[in-house]
């Protein structure tokens, strides 16, 4: 926990940084950006876009939640021009997608499992149903955790569900045992009398939170990728 709140004071200090100094006015180029929801996790990446650091870089950013599983495809297809997100990149590369990672932003990930307040421990998740995205990060979470407490994932139910947005309604209403939950859901999530069962913290140390941009973006225009990860 004490990982998950430096990492978030990190990123909060986008909010709160100054926006003087602009340097002189430059050709801007308009980019569409995938997170895979709009969770606390990419505050880094919708800041970014509020505060203006993308303009500052000639970037006019539009920033389009989509799921992982998709995102390889947009992006080979020219339909976005960046993906944030290391698993989903790092998966894709492994499957042969010419796309590669040019920027790294957190170590672990926000992922904590949450589960109905009739489940107290990992022990008690099997034959239950967690909800995740096949393949992210908050899936690999999960299977770590689940093993950590000694519980084989096959004795889970795993469904494929969308981002920390749609999981914590459905959790609420029921319809999951349990699910990963970034920022601020599982905080949400406690106070509500939800039990947290652990955190991405305690079982992983790996990136999550990586910029890709498309293929022939990254070759034909080296330059705007050094923009993109360039400092406010």
């Amino acid at each position: 926990m004490r990982i998950i709140l430096t990492q978030l004071a990190a990123l909060l200090l986008l909010i709160t940084a100054s926006q003087s100094g602009f340097s002189a006015e430059r050709p801007v180029e308009k980019v569409r950006i995938a997170v895979s929801s709009k969770s606390l996790g990419f505050l880094d990446t919708w800041a970014a876009k509020e505060r203006g650091f993308f303009r500052r870089h000639g970037l006019d950013a539009e920033i389009i939640a989509m799921r992982p599983p998709l995102t390889i495809g947009a992006l080979q297809a020219g339909e976005i021009d960046y993906a944030i997100g290391a698993s989903t990149t790092s998966r894709g590369a492994i499957s042969g997608a010419p796309v590669r990672i040019v920027s790294l932003a957190l170590r672990s990930s926000f992922h904590t499992l949450v589960a109905r307040p009739a489940i107290k421990t990992i022990g008690d998740m099997k034959g239950k149903t967690i909800a995740v995205t096949v393949g992210a990060a908050d899936d690999f979470v999960a299977r770590h955790l689940l093993r950590r407490g000694g519980v084989d994932p096959r004795d889970v139910h795993f469904v494929n569900m969308g981002g920390s947005d749609t999981r914590f309604p459905a959790l609420h209403a029921g319809t999951i045992d349990a699910s990963p939950l970034s920022l601020p859901f599982f905080v949400v999530a406690k106070r509500q009398g939800f039990n947290l069962l652990g955190t991405a913290s305690d079982v992983l140390d790996m990136a999550t939170s990586a910029s890709a941009p498309r293929p022939r973006k990254s070759r034909r225009n080296a330059s705007r990728s050094k923009g993109w990860c360039a400092p406010s």
